[in-house]
C-alpha cells in the first residue's frame, strides 16, 4: 500500500500541471552538466517559493502533458544522492531533497518527483553559473515567477515577497522552539457560546445533503462511506464581505491549502464533478461520476460552501481502502492531526479573504468523526510505534472549538492539539505526546502541491 506521501505524489502524476509549487522536465541525463544545471535552478527556486515538486520525464502536448521521448532504460541514477550533490555544488545555504521513484496513475510508467522543501529562513542564492552560464548564474536568488518559470526576482513586490517569507519563516522557527520550552501547557481556547447554534444546523443540514446525493449508493462501494466517516463544519465570525456564484469559487481556489494531493475544498476542472449551485451555497461531491479514486473512501468528498464563509466537509477514512485490512477496523494515529491543520488553515485563509477586518474575524470550527466503534489506532504511513492495543468502544465523537483567525497559523500545533485531544481519548484514554503535533504540522508544511 503507498505511503501517505506516496499518494499524494501519485496525485501530482495523475494529470501534470506546471504551477507555481510545480515544475516538469523532461527527461534528462543525470551527468550532462547542463541537465544538472537546470536542476539546480528549479530546485533553488522552489525552496525561494516555499518549496514543491520537479517532476522528471513529461513534455508538453497541447494543453497538458504525456511523457516524453527517450525514456532511460533505469532511472537508477535519479536518486537523492544525485539531486544533493547537485544541490551541494550550486546553492548557498544548501538543502536536503528527496527524490522518489513514483507510478503515474493515469499514464502508467515510474517517473522521478524530486521533493524540495521550503521554510528557509534566508533566501538560496546560486554560489556558481552553470556551464557557458546559460541556465544559471552566480549570485542572484532564483524564484517561481508567473508563467511560471524559475528567474532572479525582477520587481521590488517580488524581492518583498522573497524577504517577508524568510521572515515569516525565521518567526515559525522561534514559535517552534518557544513550544518546547512550554510543553505541557495548553492554549486557551476561545468560549463557544452555547445559545450559537447557527454552525450545528449548518453541520447537520451538510450532513443531511450528503445523505440525499448518496441515496442508492450500495454500502460495498467506497463513496457510501459505510463504515464511518469524519465531518468538518466552520464559520467565520465578524463583519464579512459575501462571495457568491463564481466568485465563491475563486475564493475557494484562493483559500486552497497547498500541503497535501488531496486538499479539502478542493474545486475540480472536470464537468462531471465540478462544483454546481445548490440554492444560495455551491456542493461538490468528488464521487458524483460513479468513480471513486482507488476504491478510497477518503476519495470520495463531499463539501459545501456559504457565502459568507460557513464550510462543510465530509470525508471517509484512507484506512478502509488498505489492503490485507478489514474496513472499519483500524484508525490512523496521525491522519486526524493533517486534516484538522489543515482545515484550520483553510478557515484562516477564508477569514483573510472575506473578513472586513481580518486581525479580529474569528474561527469557530465543529468536528465529528463517526464509526469508532471497535476501531484500534494504527501508525499507518508513520514510523511512530505504538506499544499497545488502543481500541475505541463508542461509535461517534464531536469536538467544538473557537479561535482567532488570524492566530491559527502561529498556533496550529496548539489548537490541532486541543481539538483532537478527545478523540484521542475516545480510544482507551489514549494520550499522544504533545510533540507529535507540532512534528506532524511541520512535516506537512513542507510540502508543496
Amino acid at each position: 500500500m503507498p505511503t501517505d506521501i506516496n499518494r499524494n505524489l501519485q496525485e501530482l502524476l495523475r494529470d501534470p500541471r506546471e504551477t507555481l509549487s510545480t515544475e516538469i522536465k523532461n527527461w534528462l541525463e543525470p551527468t550532462n552538466n547542463g541537465h544538472r544545471a537546470l536542476v539546480a535552478k528549479a530546485c533553488i527556486a522552489l525552496a525561494n517559493h516555499g518549496g514543491g515538486h520537479l517532476i522528471i520525464g513529461f513534455t508538453t502536448d497541447g494543453d497538458g502533458y504525456r511523457e516524453a521521448d527517450d525514456r532511460p532504460g533505469r532511472l537508477d541514477a535519479f536518486s537523492t544522492d544525485w539531486v544533493n550533490e547537485i544541490v551541494e555544488r550550486y546553492a548557498e545555504p544548501p538543502f536536503h531533497c528527496d527524490v522518489r521513484h513514483i507510478e503515474s496513475p493515469s499514464i502508467g510508467g515510474v517517473f522521478p518527483v524530486v521533493t524540495i522543501p521550503g521554510g528557509h529562513r534566508i533566501p538560496i542564492i546560486a554560489k556558481r553559473s552553470g556551464p557557458g552560464e546559460r541556465v544559471i548564474r552566480q549570485g542572484p536568488p532564483y524564484i517561481r515567477r508567473p508563467g511560471p518559470r524559475s528567474e532572479p526576482p525582477r520587481s521590488a513586490q517580488e524581492w518583498q515577497d522573497l524577504m517577508r517569507r524568510c521572515l515569516v519563516n525565521g518567526r515559525e522557527e522561534m514559535l517552534d522552539q518557544l513550544r518546547m520550552v512550554l510543553a505541557g501547557q495548553s492554549i486557551s481556547r476561545l468560549t463557544v457560546p452555547a445559545e450559537d447554534d447557527v454552525l450545528l444546523r449548518w453541520r447537520n443540514y451538510g450532513a443531511e445533503r450528503w445523505r440525499e446525493v448518496v441515496e442508492g449508493v450500495p454500502p460495498e462501494n467506497p463513496a457510501s462511506c459505510s463504515h464511518g466517516f469524519c465531518t468538518i463544519g466552520y464559520q467565520i465570525h465578524g463583519e464579512v464581505r459575501p462571495r457568491r456564484g463564481q466568485e465563491l469559487i475563486e475564493l475557494l481556489r484562493q483559500a486552497k491549502v497547498r500541503h497535501t494531493g488531496w486538499p479539502e475544498w478542493w474545486v475540480p476542472d472536470l464537468q462531471d464533478i465540478a462544483p454546481y449551485p445548490h440554492g444560495d451555497n455551491i456542493e461538490c461531491w468528488i464521487a458524483r461520476d460513479g468513480e471513486v479514486l482507488r476504491d478510497d473512501p477518503s476519495h470520495a468528498d463531499f463539501w459545501r460552501a456559504h457565502p459568507e464563509g460557513r464550510m462543510f466537509l465530509l470525508r471517509g477514512y484512507a484506512e478502509d481502502a488498505l489492503d490485507n485490512t478489514e474496513p472499519g477496523s483500524v484508525f490512523s494515529l496521525t491522519t486526524p492531526v493533517w486534516r484538522v491543520g489543515e482545515s484550520l488553515l483553510h478557515s484562516s485563509n477564508v477569514a483573510a479573504i472575506l473578513a472586513a477586518d481580518d486581525d479580529q474575524a474569528e474561527v469557530e470550527i465543529l468536528l465529528q468523526w463517526t464509526g469508532l466503534q471497535g476501531r484500534r489506532l494504527s501508525a499507518i504511513g508513520t514510523t511512530r510505534i505504538l506499544m499497545d492495543r488502543w481500541q475505541s468502544n463508542q461509535d461517534a465523537i464531536e469536538i467544538r472549538g473557537r479561535f482567532r483567525a488570524a492566530d491559527l497559523p502561529d498556533i496550529l500545533p496548539e489548537a490541532v492539539q486541543e481539538l483532537t485531544l478527545p478523540l484521542y481519548e475516545s480510544f482507551a484514554f489514549f494520550r499522544p505526546p504533545t510533540e507529535m503535533f507540532a512534528e506532524e504540522l511541520a512535516l506537512m508544511r513542507r510540502h508543496q502541491f
